[in-house]
């Protein structure tokens, strides 16, 4: 990051809270902190400890706020116009929705907020205390994944079952992966960066280390090309040396890209068209471990059923071709976000959130820890639900506001 002076930051560092002497910025800083590292447990009913930490932020970041410092770049207008899109969507199929459409927009808006939050501290606080915070964060993640690999810390969210992958403070390996890999856009200690690429490897979330090669060979391809190769080849003598670390690991489940292909157009062909929600749940639940089995790679088959269904079910009517079946209709596991945006906005909303990305990663306006951030999330989007996540998509917003606004001052 660019770091230059500018005389709003003085009178930002004297904006104290009126209950304390720490500055407004600093407080707003710590909250982005604590939301990172809560764990992410239901408290009360489906509240969990980060909605907590959300909603003590808010009353903070609305005293003094100030507007002049939330500058929106041109980049989240095809953003607004896709939930526009989600919103109408959620009016139109309320019928069979209800208000869980409604609900997962508002969902969508809530994240955003967090934009907000990084876009009124950038003024105070400058790069280097920024990212001394994530080092920290980096740092207790890294314990962390010392205490639950040794069980002093018990697993948590929905992947408790699954040994030998890391789940941290998030639902499960695959939200960690992500949260880690942007956090390794900001952290300059080697020995950190050492210890996120554990977790990272710890996971096990194949995708996640394609998405982050992807945006590093993206914006640094004479870099991956001088320590690539080297890399690779300790990698192939490490497995040479010791094979059983990958034949016995979920790497070696992964079908080739040419049998996936072949395994997901054959899958289109057999899927049958839907008219209503309750046949996907039919065919993506309650039959669906009648119809697997027949390679290694079972979440990709897993995947493939699901995603045939939705696919096909756009062909049901115009309307939902355009608009789609609704925020949220296809359920918590789609295991790819591009499917579910296809799925719940129809043609119209993906041609609006793939705007919103290509335009993100290429636009020199936002800053680079944004496009290679937005990278990784086209990557993961393939075969992850990463734009439901709470911790993902919220970093994913400070990240944008902090480094948007910043970025302005200069000018």
């Amino acid at each position: 990051m660019t770091h230059f002076f500018n005389p709003l930051e003085q009178s930002c560092h004297r904006q104290s809270l009126p209950f304390g002497v720490l500055p407004r910025s600093s407080v707003l800083l710590f909250f982005v902190a604590a939301f990172l590292l809560a764990p992410k447990i239901d408290v009360i009913g489906v509240l969990r400890v980060e909605d907590f930490v959300f909603l003590m932020v808010l009353p903070i970041l609305a005293w003094r706020y100030t507007p002049r410092r939330t500058v929106i770049p041109r980049v989240l207008t095809w953003y607004f116009a896709y939930l526009g899109i989600a919103f109408l969507s959620a009016l139109v199929n309320y019928a069979n929705l209800g208000l869980f459409g409604l609900f997962n927009v508002a969902r969508q808006l809530q994240y955003l907020v967090w934009f907000l939050v990084g876009a009124q501290m950038a003024a105070a606080i400058p790069e280097d205390k920024f990212e001394r915070t994530l080092s920290i964060i980096a740092g207790l993640l890294i314990l962390w994944w010392f205490a639950e690999a040794s069980g002093a810390v018990p697993k948590i969210g929905k992947f408790t079952g699954a040994s030998g992958r890391v789940t941290l403070n998030t639902s499960g390996p695959y939200e960690i992966s992500v949260v880690v890999v942007f956090l390794m856009l900001f952290v300059r200690k080697k020995i950190l960066l050492l210890g996120l690429f554990g977790i990272l490897l710890a996971t096990q979330a194949r995708i996640t280390l394609v998405a982050a090669l992807a945006a590093y060979m993206t914006f640094n391809p004479r870099h991956a090309l001088i320590y690539g190769l080297p890399a690779c080849g300790l990698a192939v003598l490490f497995i040479l040396i010791n094979p059983e670390l990958i034949l016995n690991s979920r790497l070696a489940e992964t079908m080739l890209p040419a049998e996936m292909w072949s395994a997901f157009v054959d899958q289109i062909r057999a899927a049958p068209v839907i008219y209503d929600l309750s046949e996907y749940r039919h065919f993506a639940y309650d039959t669906l471990w009648d119809q697997v089995g027949r390679s290694n790679d079972v979440s990709f088959e897993i995947r493939i059923i699901r995603w045939a269904l939705i696919l096909k079910s756009l062909s049901a009517d115009f309307l939902h071709t355009l608009i789609g079946w609704g925020p949220g209709a296809w359920g918590a596991a789609v295991d790819s976000h591009a499917v579910r945006y296809i799925g719940e906005v129809g043609l119209i909303g993906f041609s609006l959130v793939a705007a919103f990305m290509g335009v993100s990663v290429w636009s020199a306006a936002v800053p680079i820890e944004f496009r290679l951030a937005t990278v990784v999330l086209i990557v993961c989007s393939l075969f992850i639900d990463v734009m439901t996540s709470s911790k993902i998509m919220s970093f994913f917003w400070v990240i944008l506001g902090y480094g948007y606004a910043r970025s302005r001052l200069s000018r």
